[in-house]
């Protein structure tokens, strides 16, 4: 009897064991199966927090577009009504005067004026983190009243998304060759590697609220500025 108790025993002890084994084995899984739900989840937070940052960011920009175009049309209206009345009126020399003394250079310094205020809204501490990128004497200063600098407008646009060279020379009445230039001489004075540059650009934090409006897409704003550059 005492044998059999025995064995009983012992086959009862090798089942719990094997159930505790089992149990171990599922709670390993249940926790590695929760680790990998909120890495998904924190996944899909950041892309989504991407997403609504370049919903916002396009919206910026459609704005830019509109407001640019609205006002070129605007003053292209103007222009147009003035040189068609010369011209009825036989004051040719006026019309040619008048058309003569269109300056392209108000429209471009208005689209700049447009995107440092879009800039500097989207990304208050864009200044400051671009100087927290650089060697303390080689940080940048701006003049009283003074929003972005050239060579600011240019990074401004790649954390805006628009990273193709040709599409900131346009926009910037750059070549290409000058925008290669000045990235090149910023990320000289860099404190990080130079290849790290433009991505620390990108990590720069974007401050907006949380209204989420329907957008067209940044590149009809690339567009239209190109556009228009290269007609004037």
């Amino acid at each position: 009897m005492i044998w059999i108790g025995f064995v009983m025993l012992l086959f009862v002890t090798i089942v719990l064991v094997f159930q505790l084994v089992l149990f171990r084995k599922q709670m390993i899984r249940i926790k590695m199966d929760n680790r990998i739900i909120q890495e998904k989840n924190t996944e899909l937070e950041d892309l989504n927090g991407k997403l609504w940052e370049s919903s916002r960011i396009q919206e910026e920009l459609t704005g830019l577009f509109f407001k640019t175009c609205s006002s070129y049309i605007e003053r292209l209206d103007r222009v147009r009504y003035k040189a068609q009345y010369n011209i009825k009126s036989g004051k040719y020399q006026d019309a040619a005067n008048l058309l003569g003394n269109v300056q392209t250079q108000k429209e471009r310094d208005l689209i700049y004026s447009t995107l440092d205020k879009i800039t500097l809204t989207l990304f208050p501490d864009f200044v400051a983190s671009i100087n927290s990128l650089l060697k303390p004497e080689d940080k940048i200063w701006l003049k009283e009243g003074e929003m972005l600098t050239a060579t600011l407008r240019i990074f401004a646009l790649i954390r805006l998304g628009i990273t193709s060279v040709d599409a900131i020379a346009k926009i910037l009445d750059y070549t290409v060759n000058t925008v290669y230039t000045y990235k090149t001489r910023i990320k000289g004075k860099a404190l990080i590697p130079p290849e790290l540059f433009e991505q620390k650009i990108m990590e720069i934090k974007f401050t907006g609220d949380r209204s989420v409006w329907p957008a067209l897409p940044t590149k009809f704003f690339i567009s239209f500025i190109s556009e228009h550059f290269r007609k004037v």
